[in-house]
């Protein structure tokens, strides 16, 4: 049924959902002729739409122009969800291709929707005056939008704004698609794999001439780099992996840079992070510098004391080399905590069976938020090692929504962890709740017949800490309650997105949750007490660099996006990484070309920091009132989980905390106060 338009009403009935599926819009068969077909459909659809909204007569309101906006789009987004989240996820390289094509189409038609004067217009003949809340938020953020987009600019800049902002989806959408397709390796003897366990040497690959074959995704590369004692093979890995989507992405991401800029100016802005911040809670550049300023200097001490210890361990392999060299940092990390605190990471993920695990993080947020997790078989996905769960109140027996787990790689697969919202839960017009749907895509080490799916607890590949936090977003897609579309889920403010997920994060660390989450693989035994009080203890033995590792690429990130570049984004990074590292970048190396959150954090990497500040001020509130405490797992979900992007993050926390946030929980975690 087509969505009707009203300048009274939008009636949002949706059809019953598809065999196998939670909603109706989701549809994984689509072939790469389909995908094209429907794209074309949708498209035609909600410009029929967004026309017949602006040619309505009549008085506009709020209610027959800013939310019938808000539905319309949202209602594009459900109708392309199934044909742009295949260029992610597809196991078929032509509907990869096709969804790609699509998603470019659809991101360069988002840029059409928010530079059309009539629908800005619409938009500005409502009178805002009287309203509140989330009513009073929607409003602003509209109008905000279509000016953030050059809606008040004379028309000769405003075709250039659209113009620029075109080819700027087009070379964004190019950047992150070269990393995907990376799909290089670089080849080892079994010498020079010596420190290599061989349950990773028998799940390789080899050339015709018997080399081993070690690709560039995250589960052979961090092992790799942690555990390969040859310092010439880290760093022939190293080279490669820095190197990913080089050369074409170094050029691409200067023109992005350039065009950003452009993009600013012409909105008035100072720079593209003056730009961006104005809806972060940072707000200005000057917020942000100030933020990572003070980070550097509490963290550059104990930056030193880390290097220190780590290269004097070196000396001792490698006494005619006394420095301390970016391919070194994982391996000797390793190598102090077990001889520092006998915690051996290669033998701790024999207790982190995936199934054991994540069954046991299931019941974790299950005690903790009142829900009940069911698996649905058959789980009717993209790929047959998907599987898709429903989500209750436990108390109401209510379903709440639908969440999708794909969490081994696969070639043409999203190479990251992450959650993807594939329908926003909202109040739908008819006052009934559209239930939501996430899906959560990450790279764990494939079980094979030898041995399961085993996962490291942390360190450089942290698969237990990536399973908790990226579950935690998915926890917020589908604990919305929010009113409106636009501020579904994870629709917050972007520096303070991770900051529930990484909140979750904490329980991982704690003796009682350790204790359910392990059974060693073949023994089934729990971790035993002292590795559990060792593994605390060397929890942060390395923040230090850690932290400054976060700090660069967050100062990276806005030196980019300041309108004074350097010489080159090769040498600014190599630059930088020096001096805020302390560890020379690896000769030769190109990593910006890789960097993919330059594209979706433009400007906002900061807030990974700056989020984990107020997410280790909420988990100290757990701390104090019990990490299972039920009571205060509904008051999160009600106040900071619940409402999505409708309110006032601050607000969140204060009312969470009963205080103002500050920092001291986090400079305690991470072992500075």
């Amino acid at each position: 049924m087509k969505h009707l338009l009203s300048l009274s009403l939008i009636l949002a009935l949706a059809p019953a959902a598809r065999a196998g599926t939670p909603d109706s819009h989701l549809d994984f068969t689509l072939s790469a002729e389909e995908i094209a077909k429907n794209c074309d459909a949708a498209l035609k659809d909600v410009k029929s739409k967004l026309d017949a909204l602006v040619a309505s007569k009549g008085a506009r309101t709020f209610q027959n122009s800013i939310v019938a906006f808000d539905y319309v789009t949202s209602d594009f987004s459900d109708d392309t969800v199934s044909l742009y989240f295949p260029n992610y996820v597809g196991p078929n390289k032509d509907v990869r291709e096709a969804a790609h094509k699509c998603e470019k189409r659809v991101d360069k038609f988002g840029v059409d929707i928010n530079t059309r004067e009539d629908l800005y217009l619409a938009m500005k003949a409502v009178d805002g005056s009287g309203l509140t809340g989330t009513d009073k938020k929607l409003y602003d953020r509209t109008i905000q939008d279509f000016k953030r987009n050059g809606l008040d600019l004379e028309p000769v800049k405003r075709a250039r704004y659209k113009i620029l902002k075109k080819q700027l989806v087009e070379m964004s959408s190019s950047f992150s698609k070269n990393i995907a397709d990376v799909n290089d390796h670089v080849a080892f003897t079994k010498e020079e794999m010596e420190g290599i366990p061989e349950d990773f040497l028998n799940r390789l690959k080899k050339t015709d001439a018997g080399l081993y074959i070690v690709t560039l995704d995250y589960p052979d590369v961090y092992p790799f780099l942690k555990l390969a004692k040859n310092p010439e093979s880290r760093r022939r890995m190293s080279l490669k992996f820095g190197n990913r989507a080089v050369p074409h992405n170094v050029a691409l991401l200067e023109e992005i840079l350039a065009v950003r800029l452009k993009l600013a100016k012409l909105l008035g802005y100072d720079t593209h992070a003056h730009y961006v911040l104005e809806q972060r809670m940072a707000k200005t550049p000057k917020e942000v510098k100030k933020f990572l300023s003070k980070m550097k200097k509490r963290l550059k001490p104990k930056g030193k004391s880390d290097i220190k210890r780590m290269l004097a361990l070196k000396l001792k392999e490698q006494p005619g080399d006394p420095v301390f060299r970016s391919w070194d940092y994982s391996y000797y990390k390793n190598l102090e905590i077990k001889n520092r605190f006998a915690v051996d990471q290669e033998k701790i993920k024999e207790y982190f069976e995936m199934g054991k695990t994540s069954e046991e993080m299931f019941k974790i947020y299950q005690e903790l938020f009142g829900l009940k997790f069911k698996e649905i078989v058959p789980a009717n996905a993209w790929h047959e090692d998907v599987k898709l769960y429903s989500v209750s109140d436990s108390k109401s027996g209510d379903l709440i929504g639908h969440f999708y787990l794909d969490l081994y790689p696969r070639e043409g697969k999203y190479k990251h962890a992450a959650a993807f919202g594939l329908i926003g839960g909202r109040e739908n017009l008819d006052g009934k709740f559209r239930k939501p749907v996430a899906a959560m895509v990450a790279n764990f080490p494939k079980p094979n017949k030898d041995r399961p799916s085993l996962l490291p607890h942390s360190g450089s590949s942290s698969d237990v800490e990536t399973l908790f936090h990226e579950f935690g977003h998915i926890m917020h897609q589908m604990l919305t309650k929010a009113k409106y579309p636009r501020f579904s889920g994870t629709s917050v403010a972007r520096d303070f997105v991770e900051a529930p997920s990484q909140m979750l994060e904490n329980w991982i660390w704690k003796k009682s949750i350790l204790k359910r989450l392990s059974a060693h693989y073949k023994t089934g035994e729990a971790l035993p007490e002292a590795t559990i009080d060792s593994m605390i203890a060397a929890k942060n033995a390395h923040t230090g660099v850690s932290y400054l590792g976060q700090t660069f690429y967050a100062t990276i990130d806005q030196i980019y996006h300041d309108g004074k570049p350097e010489a080159s984004t090769t040498v600014a990074y190599n630059k930088h990484y020096e001096a805020i590292r302390m560890i020379p970048a690896n000769p030769g190396t190109n990593a910006q070309a890789s960097f993919g959150h330059l594209m979706g954090y433009a400007s906002g990497y900061y807030g990974y920091m700056w989020s984990e500040v107020f997410a280790s001020d909420m988990f100290s509130a757990f701390e104090k009132g019990g990490i299972m405490n039920p009571e205060l797992g509904r008051k999160y979900r009600d106040l900071v989980l619940a409402p999505g992007g409708s309110g006032n993050e601050m607000e969140y926390l204060r009312a969470f905390l009963g205080r103002e946030p500050n920092e001291t929980a986090f400079l305690k975690d991470i072992g500075l106060n």
